[in-house]
């Protein structure tokens, strides 16, 4: 017997061996076991996740004679003559090569006649959203009432492209994109089975380079099982499949979280050593980065979102216990812009090593947001020298008279706790020395009122997305005011009304316009330019400034 690729020899025949679309094969079941046949079905989803296979599958659970439960047999004759295409009362069409109104005609006259054996005729249509126009209208008529012998499969990857009369005559099912986890697992036990030696990271590659489709994961593992002699192993499938060496991404990323510039040059170093794309490493620093705040946000199901073997998921959550999510951010938008510029670049390679190393000199976002202020820090204690001098015989020195102490007047405040209202604008400016990121958000907020020690401010529309931040740096802010006016107040924010106080940034912005067109009316009054005007007659004119 010819040899037969792992795809096809391992393509599923049941729905109970159907991987990851636990959704789509239970609710076909339950619609079996209760009798609720629909008529026409719509397979929906990415290439690779089972739709051909399910649809052949649902062909089998209705026709076979000897299923238990609607689990087929696959040993009868409809079995076999349903899995080998050669069923006469199961026809696949391809719907690319099969578009025109004629084929559609066809099947339209022929559902007229009852099955040769069995109870169902079915029609499967493969990339149905290939069909013409025409031929869509055509079959649009059978589709709504077909005979209670027929049913219809539909399967698509674009389903968008499906008229809506269609669809809407359809029962439809989603294919979801498998997660990597589920890949590595099916593909661990393919390899059990076969006897072939593995990695278990090399599985992970595979997996992972699969994106979601267990098709190209199992044609991705004929590839493998050719390449790699004796056992696959994650070093020899890096070159062959042309990804990334999760070693070295991962030793970038520690570099990156600890600001470490000379071991990142250390891997670039082992970067050029190997026929990576830079871009194709960009990206994988990009959804690293990716699931590292995802696992510092820590969502319930973030095992399945990330995509990390055990090993990986350990190192991730080590760097994430390093990193704050502002900083994971900062390094996303140095990334990505990185990514972005890789593929303009004359040598995309230079443009890779000084994003990475500007990412490893960049600042961390933590200590701008929790960091105590200068005043609060602690004095150190002076050095003491290694080498103390010996003994000089100096004549011995008058002791000097102890200081009296005297206490400081107390420093005044910069500003009154009345004024922080009236004097908003100038306590944001000096705020800037202290925690300019925080001064930034505050641009954005207008004072309300004072009473009772309680301040009340608001947020300007369009900016409420900085509610959450600043509710979370509530505790800096109070201590900042403090410092400046001697007094600790509550703090409460809201929404900026119509008629409330502006904030820093509206007060700029109407300062600007006010200076703008007061600079607009001294041109218009020059005499020169009324002269130009009455000589050239504009229909329109505009002042720019020009820099």
């Amino acid at each position: 017997m010819s040899y037969q690729v792992i795809a096809g020899k391992w393509r599923p025949q049941s729905f109970l061996e159907l991987v990851g679309q636990e959704h789509v094969s239970q609710s076909l079941l339950n619609a079996l076991k209760s009798g609720r046949v629909p008529q026409a079905v719509l397979f929906t989803g990415t290439r690779g996740v089972g739709k051909t296979s399910s649809a052949r599958i649902f062909a089998k659970s209705l026709r076979c004679p000897n299923s238990t439960d609607f689990i087929p047999c696959n040993t009868c004759e409809t079995c076999v003559g349903i899995t080998s295409g050669s069923s006469i009362d199961v026809m696949e069409i391809d719907g690319a090569s099969n578009n025109g109104v004629d084929a559609i005609r066809e099947i339209r006259d022929s559902v007229a006649y009852m099955p040769a054996s069995g109870k169902y005729k079915i029609y499967i249509i493969d990339e149905v959203h290939m069909l013409s126009n025409s031929a869509f209208n055509a079959l649009l008529k059978t589709l709504e009432e077909p005979p209670a012998h027929v049913i219809f499969v539909f399967a698509t990857t674009e389903p968008q492209k499906i008229p809506a009369t269609i669809l809407s005559r359809c029962q439809r099912y989603d294919f979801k994109k498998i997660s990597s986890k589920n890949i590595a697992t099916h593909l661990e036990k393919i390899c059990n089975a076969e006897n072939i030696a593995f990695e278990p990271s090399a599985l992970w590659l595979i997996a992972r380079q699969a994106d979601g489709s267990l098709r190209d994961a199992l044609s991705f593992l004929d590839l493998a099982i050719s390449f790699c002699e004796g056992k696959l192993n994650s070093a020899q499938l890096q070159s062959v499949l042309g990804i990334t060496d999760r070693g070295i991404l991962f030793d970038c990323l520690e570099a990156l979280a600890a600001r470490n510039p000379k071991e990142v040059l250390t891997i670039v170093e082992r970067l050029q050593q190997t026929s990576l794309e830079p871009k194709t490493f960009a990206d994988s620093v990009l959804q690293e980065l990716r699931n590292l705040l995802f696992i510092k946000v820590n969502p319930p199901n973030v095992e399945d979102l990330v995509d990390l073997s055990e090993e990986e998921l350990k190192r991730a959550l080590t760097l994430t216990e390093q990193m704050s999510e502002e900083d994971i951010h900062f390094l996303f938008d140095m990334a990505l812009k990185g990514a972005n510029d890789i593929p303009k670049a004359q040598d995309p390679r230079v443009v890779l090593e000084m994003v990475l190393l500007r990412m490893a000199n960049a600042p961390r976002l933590e200590y701008l947001f929790y960091t105590d202020s200068p005043a609060h820090a602690q004095p150190t204690e002076a050095p003491q020298k290694k080498n103390p001098k010996k003994d000089l015989n100096l004549p011995k020195a008058e002791p000097i008279p102890e200081p009296k102490l005297v206490v400081a007047a107390k420093a005044e405040p910069l500003f009154a706790v009345k004024d922080v209202v009236a004097d908003w604008t100038k306590w944001v400016e000096v705020l800037k020395e202290k925690d300019a990121l925080l001064a930034v958000k505050l641009q954005h907020v207008a004072p309300v009122s004072i009473k009772e020690n309680k301040l009340d401010l608001a947020i300007s529309k369009g900016h409420e997305f900085l509610l959450p931040q600043l509710q979370k740096e509530t505790e800096h802010l109070v201590q900042y005011i403090k410092e400046l006016t001697g007094t600790s107040l509550s703090i409460h924010f809201g929404q900026q009304q119509n008629e409330q106080a502006m904030t820093p940034k509206q007060l700029a912005d109407k300062h600007r316009e006010q200076e703008e067109e007061s600079i607009r009316k001294t041109i218009e009054s020059d005499p020169l330019y009324v002269a130009t005007q009455n000589v050239f007659k504009p229909k329109n004119s505009i002042i720019k400034e020009l820099k």
